[in-house]
């Protein structure tokens, strides 16, 4: 039965978004109002696209782990963005392609924080209940009080408020008067809930990263890996304005934690993680500081060498030979010092394997080596026993050294 309920789920939402993407298109010719919530044709493209994420990844592991509280959620939470999408959608299509109103225009100021309700409160909920689906410890058994109560303020009642709406056009079943007020009150006190329950879910979810050992370790690194790129996004879209770009960063932001969670409860080690974030860490850094030295090399050569050439090909050529004198050594520069600052461990078994090779070269004694050997094992791999088997030249009787 939960395996019926989530391909009735899955298909639901992909049929949902391959409608809102259709309708973008509809529209991609038709001017929309300069007003606040006004949004241009290629946002539902980019929206659904980011939306598509959280449905396959919630499919996937609904479908892999039908008893996972935390895969319902993600699919939840793609079907619900799916419904505000297509309300929107479709909104705008009644009211600005159509010749006339389209049936049911109404009913999408009701969809429309229906669809948002199923999706905003889910977001902590995933981030708690990441990896195992399961709450952290029974004091967490409130939040599932806050969601639910996001979740009625949302879809029950906020699109009967003036502030109901997510299009730039009135909402036609908005109350005005002391209802409106008390609808007003009670939504900001659902935001204050959700952005507290949100705020605890990540503070528990650091907590517990720095807890956790073996699988979910690493489990927790992807998780960490895509926080990161929402806010590298989120700090470069905020500087390049309403565009496409941006619309394509958000459905980046969206697909971000849905991929990760399925990375990480999928197949957590189909990458080495540590080697991505280490190598990511070292060639962002080696770039900085190449960029660095080059532009300040060519402004220092320019102003030293005017005098002379009139020109400032030499400076930049000169530029370019020393950026390509010192990329290897500072390359390895950078290399030791991340690897020493955060990754100590490996850092620390590379000087033992460096040891150790200086050793075997100059030592001749076989119980020496034997014995530096054990001690390099023990020190870089803390087994709890080491043997070492030698064949001895005079008979076939292998010897085990301790």
């Amino acid at each position: 039965m939960r395996i019926v309920l989530a391909w009735i789920l899955l298909i639901l939402g992909g049929l949902l978004l391959v409608a809102v993407i259709g309708m973008a298109f509809a529209r991609r010719d038709v001017p929309i109002p300069e007003a606040t919530y006004s949004e241009p044709w290629f946002s539902g493209v980019f929206n659904a696209l980011g939306t598509l994420s959280l449905l396959i990844t919630g499919g996937f592991l609904t479908l892999r782990l039908p008893r996972n509280n935390l895969a319902w959620l993600i699919l939840i939470a793609g079907l619900g963005y799916a419904l505000h999408l297509f309300a929107i959608g479709y909104t705008y299509i009644s009211l600005l392609a159509a010749p006339a109103p389209l049936p049911l225009t109404s009913f999408m100021f009701v969809l429309a924080p229906i669809g948002l309700s199923l999706l905003l409160p889910t977001i902590p909920m995933i981030v708690l209940l990441f990896p195992s689906g399961r709450l952290p410890s029974p004091r967490w058994r409130f939040a599932y009080g806050i969601w639910l109560f996001f979740i009625m303020m949302f879809g029950g009642f906020s699109w009967l408020s003036s502030f109901g709406k997510w299009v730039p056009f009135d909402n036609p079943l908005a109350r005005a008067g002391e209802f409106d007020q008390i609808v007003s009150t009670l939504s900001v006190i659902a935001w204050f809930g959700f952005m507290v329950l949100l705020m605890l879910a990540t503070l528990s979810a650091i907590l517990r990263s720095r807890r956790a050992e073996g699988q979910e370790r690493q489990q927790f690194k992807w998780l960490a890996v895509a926080a990161i790129f929402i806010v590298v996004t989120l700090s470069f879209g905020s500087n390049i304005g309403p565009s496409a770009w941006s619309y394509l960063l958000n459905a980046l932001n969206v697909a971000a934690i849905p991929v990760a969670i399925a990375v990480a409860v999928g197949r957590y080690r189909l990458w080495d993680l540590d080697l991505v974030i280490r190598r990511t860490t070292q060639y962002a850094l080696l770039t900085g500081i190449l960029a660095l030295v080059y532009f300040g090399s060519v402004i220092i050569l320019q102003r030293l060498l005017a005098p002379l050439t009139g020109e400032s090909t030499a400076a930049v050529v000169l530029s370019t030979l020393l950026i390509a004198a010192l990329f290897l050594p500072l390359r390895r520069r950078v290399q030791q010092t991340i690897d020493h600052r955060f990754f100590r461990r490996k850092y620390d078994a590379e000087k033992v394997m460096e040891r150790f090779a200086s050793t075997v070269r100059d030592e001749t004694d076989l119980d020496a080596l034997t014995a530096e050997l054990v001690r390099v094992i023990q020190e870089t791999m803390e087994p709890e026993q080491v043997t070492v088997w030698l064949r001895p030249t005079t008979d076939h009787r292998p010897q085990a050294t301790h």
